[in-house]
């Protein structure tokens, strides 16, 4: 049985920006709920960890400055 969802334009495009040749919306949507229920490895963890309390330290070293309004304007 299929269901009908309602997305914005934009959701929609950056779906389509996640899916291959071949996918259908299902199989990206899957994907993406698939790869968010993925746990980190201890070595992830430990390396998210340290950056983390690097950054609440302020050593800003490990990150980059994003222009917010830059990248919003490249997915529409």
């Amino acid at each position: 049985m299929s269901k009908t969802i309602k997305v914005s334009d934009s959701v929609h495009y950056q779906l389509g920006l996640k899916g291959n040749k071949n996918d259908t919306y299902n199989d990206i949507i899957q994907r993406l709920i698939d790869e968010s229920n993925e746990e980190f490895t201890d070595e992830e963890a430990k390396i998210f960890n340290e950056r983390i309390e690097k950054f609440e330290k302020g050593d800003y070293s490990e990150t980059i400055k994003l222009d917010i309004d830059k990248e919003l304007k490249k997915i529409g």
